[in-house]
Parts: structure tokens; sequence; C-alpha cells
């Protein structure tokens, strides 16, 4: 009788504990939801379903979608399913898996984006005003809009402590393709990319261009502790700072090691990005400080790179007038433009010398 009773007891106090729990996480769904409606945005689903008792807690929500602005831009989401997991023990840590289809639009009709990934899923442990952790993993993503947009893999890493730390961001990825339209000079694939970057004062959530001036302001600068990306003949290993100047413009100082530099230079010449009087004379006095390993492999050269006035030099010398940045994406969709001219095959570019 005692055991018995013992029993029902402790499943009765786990009862009470995982409705406890289940209605914490269900209201901190809702909360967030709400939250983003009062900043203009749409959140909606067709069905919420609760199950996973008694060691698990788990949400199973149909047809989410959203719509509204993610850091200045138009943004509208829609999928299939939304599974959303926690343990009863920890239910601020969540699970998140989105199989099936995505639609993705963005600035309200420049981009219209649709397809499916194999996985996609993150954990999230929620925050009073960023995530304290996201983590998310991406494979076999892709979307199509008349031209393929995707990733073979992708993980990342957002983390976010008040305590003075700041932010901090960790991406890894291997083939992630870009539409055509963005006009990706070395083509429209990076064959892989690592990068690790941290802001001691970040942004806050909220509208990108009032926040910008005042981040700006505040002495506001982006450490860019690992910068690796591989694209077409760009091998490029880069540190450095990045900030804003009084135009809002991006300006840095970083220090790089670069395989196929002059490669990309003569991409760049080619293309119209780079005068043919610079690209020469970049080649000649920057060709003395190239270096190849001993043990054979691609050339590389050690350089200072830094931004400035609206200008990227390599070292002393100016290369390139870097494009105006504007911030944000208009939410009506900008007047067709006649598709760019696909990039060249660098390993059929004559060279310069």
């Amino acid at each position: 009788m005692v055991l018995l009773v013992s029993a029902l007891l402790v499943l009765g106090l786990w009862t009470l504990t995982w409705f406890a729990a289940e209605t914490w996480a269900k209201s901190s769904i809702t909360d967030w939801a709400e939250a983003q409606r009062a900043l203009g945005a749409e959140v909606g689903y067709e069905t919420l379903e609760t199950s996973g008792f008694p060691s698990r807690i788990t949400f199973t929500i149909t047809k989410p979608t959203y719509a509204g602005p993610l850091m200045g831009q138009s943004v509208e989401w829609s999928g299939e399913r939304l599974v959303v997991g926690t343990r009863p023990w920890t239910p601020w840590r969540l699970h998140l898996d989105a199989p099936g289809r995505h639609d993705l639009k963005l600035g309200g009709g420049v981009l219209n984006l649709s397809g499916q990934a194999e996985g996609l899923s993150a954990d999230l442990v929620a925050g009073d005003i960023w995530p304290q952790s996201l983590d998310l993993s991406i494979a076999g993503l892709e979307l199509s809009d008349g031209e393929v947009m995707g990733v073979d893999d992708l993980t990342a890493h957002f983390g976010y402590a008040p305590d003075g730390t700041g932010l901090k961001i960790l991406a890894k990825g291997t083939n992630l393709t870009l539409p055509h339209s963005a006009n990706m000079v070395l083509g429209n694939t990076v064959q892989n990319f690592d990068i690790a970057l941290s802001m001691s004062d970040p942004l806050m959530p909220g509208d990108v261009l009032e926040g910008l001036p005042r981040w700006r302001a505040g002495g506001g600068a982006m450490e860019i502790e690992r910068f690796k990306v591989r694209s077409g003949p760009l091998g490029l290993t880069a540190a450095g700072t990045l900030a804003l100047d009084d135009a809002l413009q991006p300006m840095g100082a970083f220090t790089a090691k670069i395989e196929g530099l002059f490669q990309v230079l003569e991409i760049l010449r080619v293309r119209g990005f780079v005068r043919g009087s610079d690209a020469v004379i970049a080649t000649m006095a920057l060709s003395a400080l190239s270096k190849r390993p001993k043990n054979g492999g691609a050339p590389s050269i050690n350089l200072s790179v830094t931004v400035q006035d609206g200008m990227l030099s390599l070292g002393p010398i100016p290369i390139l007038k870097m494009p105006h940045v504007v911030w944000g994406i208009s939410a009506e969709a900008p007047a067709p433009v006649a598709a760019p001219k696909p990039p060249r095959d660098y390993k059929d570019v004559p060279p310069v010398l």
C-alpha cells in the first residue's frame, strides 16, 4: 500500500510538473508571437498540437507563417510544418525542426523563393532581448525563383551575453549558391566558408535604419576574428575590425592571406570593376610579395587590406571603389533589370602581363 501510494504521488507530482512546464513553454511561444505582432509583424498558423507526455513536450505547428520586418528588411515566410520540442525539466531550451516545403519572399517581392531542405533544425535558448544562444543546422537546402539558391550544408551559432561579452556569430558551410541576380563577380557558388565575428555592443532588435546611427555614434564595431572563404580562384583568410563611417558606409582594416589574387584582379578588369591600368600596377607592385609553398601548391600573398572612404586598398594601392550600401530593402519590388552578364571562367582569362 505504501509503495502504491508513493507511486501514485510521484506520478501525480510529475504530471503536475509536466503540465506546468508545458504551459510555460507554450506561453513562451505565444509571448514571442505577440511581441512580433507588437512590432508590426503578422504571425500565424493553422493548428497547434501538444504531445510527448511524460518525457518530452512537443508542439506540432502546421502551416506556420511570418510576415514583417527583420533587421530592416521586409520578410515573408511560410512553412509546411514546424515541430518545437523541449524537456519538462528545461522548458526554456527549445529544439526546432522544420521539414518539408518553405516559401520565402524578401523585400515585398524582390525575391520569391520556394523549395525544400533535407534537414533544417535549430536549438534555441531564449533571452530577454537576443536569444542567449541559437544553433542552426541546414542540409540540402534548394530554393528556386527561376534560378537556384541553396547550400549543401551550413552550421551557425548565434550567442548573446548581456554581461559585456556581447554578440558572437559563427558560420560554416559548403557550396553556397546565390542567385545570378546577386551578380557575384567570381561566380554564384561559394565553395566553402568559415566565419567568426563578435560585437561587444551589438545592435538591438528593431529598426536598423534608426539603430545604425546610434550604434556608430556609440563606437560600435565588429571584430572579424576569422574570415575564410574559397570562391572560384580566390582563397582568402582574413581578420580585422569593421565599422561604419559618418555616411554609414563600411570601413575597416584587416590582415589577409590571399590565393589567386592576380586571377581575381584580371577578372575584375575584364568585368569592368577595375581599370586596366590599376590592375597592371597592382600586379607589378604586388607580384614580388607572392610566395609559393616549398611543397608546391598555389602561390599566396600576405597583405594589409583597408576599406576607407568607399575605396578598397591592397597594401598602399587603391584597387576597387566599393558599392554604396543602402540599408534595408524597399517594400516594393524594383523595376526589372537586364540579366547580368555571367562571370567569365577565370581559368580562361589571359594574364595581364
